[in-house]
């Protein structure tokens, strides 16, 4: 059984699960971060739109 974790599909596969799992993390946190960017937001900040 220990064997298996030295093999070289299981590396491969490890890199990309994790590479999978970091890009998953930064997306949610993309996210978040927008999310609340857009919920404590401050309209009078801004320059009205003109409706032309």
């Amino acid at each position: 059984m220990r064997d298996d974790f030295l093999t070289r599909d299981w590396a491969d596969s490890h890199d990309r699960s994790t590479a999978s799992i970091n890009k998953l993390i930064h997306v949610i946190a993309h996210g978040l971060g927008r999310l609340t960017a857009r919920q404590f937001d401050a309209p009078w900040k801004h320059e009205p739109r003109s409706h032309a």
